[in-house]
């Protein structure tokens, strides 16, 4: 009888234990859900958990590790990732110069421009000038350009005697395109930078279709030029006129992708207006019909090889799809990293003949390595913008 007493009463205080040991789990297990929220601190980067169909990821936002929710419970995955938050308040925290001394500049604007198109553009410029005066170590010359399709003579005589004999074919078959209406009722605005036949100066030509009405976004194209410039005179001292040593040294989803980037982040009002505009630009060049393999990727691992494409394209298909999922890289460098260290990046650009090696010294990891990392950022945005 005492021997079955005894045996009930481990039992007893085997399931109260049990019991005792479930219930702390449990409450430790709530209290760690309930600590969980945007902003609220964890402690490994990258480590993702859901609760009640919330999903979250760790992040680095400058100093501090934070939780931030990318998937929503009521179904919608058009939420602001962190990694593009961070790399939008990143840039807003970059601080910019309060005079342009470094730059020598001329403008010419062909008669038929727009007034306010042109007050519009040089105020994005004169802004760019100020914010990254402080980059370049030495004097940049610019002949700046603004013309429509209608500006043919003043873009025969002035613009074309301006630039170099390889962009004279480009500004002529852009100008059929644009007289074409090759871009519908809604025209188009663009615009290419480079340096002249002597390199004494770098041309920065904006351009639009008669009637253009141009729009905020729109400012986005002038700081998307102006990368280029920041590309160019960093790249100057190694520059070889090969194609394939230029994408060893800027591959094409950085300097394309990376222009892009840079162009609707620091534009931005806000984070959400920049998610938005991100998507749309994504959608709309994802219908490339060159680029249907890029609209069909169906896994990270797929997307990898996709990614690798854009590093030197060689077809129109990666070529074009360089600047949407360049793009969505280049943000990912950002938010990971800081916008500081992807200005780094495109300045370390004179000093590195393999992109490679530059992204070693500046981030810490190889090319390979960062595309690897980017590819599930990469591809679950691209698929939020494709199917929007």
């Amino acid at each position: 009888m005492r021997r079955f007493d005894a045996v009930v009463n481990l039992k007893t205080k085997f399931i109260s234990l049990f019991l005792a040991v479930s219930i702390f789990q449990l409450s430790s297990m709530n209290l760690a859900d309930a600590a969980t929220k945007t902003g609220s601190t964890c402690s490994k980067v990258g480590s993702t958990k859901t609760i009640a169909g919330d999903k979250y990821l760790c992040v680095k936002n400058g100093k501090k590790i934070t939780w931030q929710k990318t998937i929503s419970s009521k179904g919608s995955t058009n939420l602001v990732h962190p990694i593009r938050i961070a790399a939008y308040e990143s840039a807003r925290a970059y601080k910019c110069a309060t005079t342009h001394s470094r730059f020598k500049f001329t403008k010419e604007i062909g008669p038929n421009f727009p007034v306010q198109t042109a007050e519009k553009v040089n105020k994005v410029l004169e802004n760019n000038f100020k914010c990254f005066n402080d980059f370049f170590d030495s004097e940049v010359n610019l002949k700046i350009f603004y013309f429509t399709q209608s500006d043919s003579d003043f873009v025969r005589t002035r613009v074309a005697t301006s630039i170099n004999s390889g962009d004279v074919n480009h500004l002529n078959s852009l100008m059929k395109d644009m007289e074409g209406a090759k871009w519908g009722a809604k025209g188009m605005v663009g615009g290419f930078v480079n340096w002249s036949n002597d390199r004494s100066y770098l041309y920065f030509i904006i351009h639009s279709t008669d009637g253009y009405q141009w729009q905020e976004k729109d400012d986005h194209l002038v700081t998307h030029e102006f990368a280029h410039v920041m590309q160019d005179v960093s790249r100057a001292n190694l520059r070889n006129e090969d194609e394939g040593s230029w994408y060893r040294q800027i591959p094409g989803y950085f300097m394309e992708g990376g222009a892009e980037a840079l162009g609707y982040i620091f534009e931005a009002k806000s984070a959400s207006l920049l998610n938005s505009q991100m998507q749309e630009i994504e959608n709309y060049m994802s219908k490339d019909p060159t680029s249907i393999r890029f609209r069909n990727v169906s896994s990270e691992s797929e997307m990898l090889i996709r990614m690798r494409e854009t590093i030197s394209p060689t077809e129109p298909g990666a070529y074009n799809i360089q600047y949407p999922l360049g793009g969505l890289i280049s943000e990912y460098i950002m938010g990971k990293y800081g916008f500081t260290k992807y200005l780094q990046l495109i300045k370390n650009s004179g000093k590195y003949k393999e992109f490679s090696d530059n992204l070693i010294a500046t981030v810490g990891v190889d090319q390979g390595r960062l595309l690897e990392d980017a590819a599930p950022y990469v591809y679950s945005q691209w698929k939020i913008a494709l199917n929007l």
